[in-house]
């Protein structure tokens, strides 16, 4: 603490100096003889002080005066030892995104330098326990507790920085809520404190520390302690991998970044395999099996430009592989695309209004997950309405639906166990809403959904059939859409739509919707939801046979030898929602079968270790830490001090002769 933030102490300071002067400017008196002293008595207590300077005098008195205002100011400073029995508990958040696997300047990466600052911090605390929380997308509290600075490495074996994202924020509240009241927290990471940045810099997870780190600010001041152990380097990277088939060709979409204030020059390397397969898994812990170049280029990428490559692979059936040059940060050089797992869905459209038909069909098709070239459809849209359970479909919906050819025992055999229903009113019995329009963002349909600023025209409520089942779009109290059971697994959605008097079907709402319906009933469908998945996007499996668990190993993206535990994943209402928050090759086994599915590492956010620094932040220093951990002792200092002067008080006044007292005052 500064000496002017402790104004005793400083008062005590100044004293000392005033206390010299009034010794050193005292006047020195001519020896006189005289026959008598009684007549000089007044004059020496007259003249026992001037303005004329002499030598310096250090008599005893003056030594014990000083020491006792030294004393008193040093007590006034409040210091402290620690005590005997003090040992500090820490909460440690280790930053687990894979920035902090870069490779800094020295060879070592941010993660080795995070362990030297553990190291330095825990070891400048004397007797300590500590806890790490790892800060990937959700925290994770490490079990065990450490005492020892050689087992903080044995003690982290999670902290893998393999993560896409970290929830720093949630990961400090988590580590005080455990280490309570008068625990310290360490952050570990590679970018610098948000407390120590201005408003609207850093990124989101940071800002989100920021609101927990500043809450309850005078109960938590001198609590957090921020270790940034990052470097800047320029980095290029693959920020967005896309893979999606349609019944006519395969398209790949791969975005590349160069994250510099320097144009870089990237080579990407795009090859194809047959090793991933979802029955066998991979062929080798080392590599995705035998892979063959199917497009090699140079980037040239000016600072901070990102390059994005559409590429269309020569079989669908392949593993796609896309390489970059290694570069100070190699988690986002490598993407890995497996060939889609399933077929388009079948889809069936029997409407008789004109404009909504071609609306639907042609929004289907845009989807690139459903084909209509089809006699099975596994979906139909349909404008007859039914309030009955559902039934298959007749031969006038199947003849209007697909041009195939198939015999009515055939047609009768295929039920349709999910439909979509259009409710078209008469022109002159319909309503025009504008908004609010209430959608349940819950819903799968709503993802991505928007209707503002939207026409949407519906059957009156007198003309209207009746609403039956849960409302998912709704204008006020008049429901839109609504969703309902059918029978079995089958579903039922009614869409209320007059579709010449709406814009509805002219807007970027529409192919959102269709493409929704379409991938909601895709996910109920046997097999993996998806088999390339974004960070952070669930994964369903549903299995084709009942089973209770399923069972999942993980492969790095560089198919690496990883010695990783089998985990088992629980399987409720038949589906297993597995991790996606990890960059890798995941095969699962659920009894019989095998699926394979990947997540790459994709975040610009991430990848951009350009504002990466070295920096502190935050002291621990507070005053619970000094209560606990620490004895103060100006009450000793302070009973010393009492104890100078006594003495002073004592040498000052303790009985003398009279002649000698007299003879003592002349000769001074």
């Amino acid at each position: 603490m500064p000496i002017l933030g402790l104004p005793l102490a400083l008062i005590g300071l100044a004293a000392l100096p005033a206390l010299t002067a009034i010794y050193w400017l005292r006047t020195r008196f001519r020896r006189q003889e005289v026959s008598s002293l009684f007549l000089w008595s007044l004059v020496a207590q007259a003249h026992g002080g001037g303005r004329r300077a002499t030598r310096l005098q250090t008599p005893l008195l003056w030594l014990l005066e000083l020491l006792a205002l030294l004393l008193l100011a040093f007590a006034a400073a409040g210091p402290r030892i620690p005590r005997a029995d003090r040992v500090v508990p820490v909460m440690v958040v280790l930053d687990d995104s894979f920035s902090m696997s870069a490779v800094q300047d020295d060879g070592y990466t941010v993660r080795e330098a995070g362990v030297d600052a553990i190291t330095q911090e825990l070891g400048r605390l004397g007797p300590f326990t500590a806890r790490f929380v790892v800060a990937g997308p959700a925290p994770t509290l490490q079990e065990g507790a450490i005492s020892r600075l050689a087992d903080i490495e044995s003690n982290i074996g999670d902290w893998r920085c393999e993560s896409t994202s970290s929830s720093i924020g949630p990961a400090v509240a988590l580590a005080r809520e455990v280490g309570g009241p008068d625990c310290r927290v360490l952050v570990i990471s590679d970018h610098p404190s948000p407390d120590a940045q201005t408003p609207g810099e850093g990124s989101e997870a940071e800002q989100e520390a920021t609101v927990i780190s500043t809450n309850n600010t005078t109960d938590q001041a001198g609590r957090l302690r921020w270790r940034a152990v990052g470097q800047p380097q320029p980095n290029a990277a693959i920020v967005n991998a896309v893979r999606s088939t349609d019944p006519q060709r395969d398209q790949v979409l791969i975005e590349v970044a160069n994250y510099s204030d320097k144009p870089f020059s990237a080579t990407m390397t795009l090859s194809a395999s047959a090793g991933a397969d979802s029955k066998t898994g991979l062929q080798s812990d080392t590599d995705l099996g035998q892979s063959r170049v199917i497009d090699q280029r140079t980037l040239d990428l000016a600072a901070h430009e990102t390059r994005r490559l559409r590429l269309v692979p020569p079989k669908k059936s392949e593993t796609l592989i896309a390489q970059l040059d290694d570069d100070a940060l190699t988690a986002d050089n490598r993407a890995v695309l497996l060939p889609p797992a399933r077929e388009p869905l079948p889809v069936a459209v029997s409407i008789q209004d004109p404009v909504l038909f071609k609306a639907v069909r042609s929004a289907v098709q845009a989807s690139g997950a459903a084909s209509l070239e089809t006699n099975q459809p596994r979906l139909m849209f349909t404008d007859r309405v039914r309030q009955g359970p559902a039934s298959p479909p007749t031969d006038s919906e199947i003849d209007t639906a697909t041009t195939s050819a198939t015999s009515p025992d055939d047609r009768a055999a295929t039920p349709v166990p999910w439909r979509v229903e259009f409710e078209v009113p008469e022109a002159e019995a319909i309503d025009a809403y504008l908004g609010p329009f209430v959608i349940d963002y819950n819903h799968p349909l709503a993802a991505g959904l928007s209707l503002t600023g939207l026409v949407w025209a519906a059957p009156t409520t007198e003309s209207g059939l009746p609403v039956v089942g849960r409302a998912v779009v709704s204008a006020g109290d008049v429901s839109l859409i609504t969703e309902r059971n059918l029978s079995g697994d089958a579903k039922s959605l009614r869409i209320r739509l007059r579709a010449d008097r709406s814009t509805l079907l002219s807007s970027a709402a529409w192919p959102v919707l269709i493409a929704n319906i379409i991938d909601w009933q895709r996910v109920e469908l046997p097999g993996l939801s998806r088999v390339n998945a974004r960070p952070g996007m669930p994964v369903r499996l549903r299995p084709n046979t009942p089973v209770d668990y399923v069972e999942v190993m993980y492969h790095p993206l560089s198919g690496a030898l990883t010695e990783e535990a089998v985990k088992r994943i629980e399987v409720f209402n038949n589906v297993a929602i597995l991790n996606s928050d990890r960059p890798g090759i995941y095969h699962v086994s659920a009894g019989a079968e095998s699926h394979l599915y990947t997540v790459n590492a994709l975040s610009p956010e991430e990848s951009d270790i350009s504002m990466a620094v070295t920096a502190e932040h935050g002291l621990w220093n507070d005053e619970r830490a000094l209560r606990t951990d620490y004895r103060g002792l100006a009450w000793i200092l302070g009973l010393a001090a009492l104890s100078l002067l006594a003495l002073h008080a004592w040498l000052q006044y303790r009985p003398t002769g009279p002649s000698s007292a007299v003879n003592s005052e002349a000769t001074t």
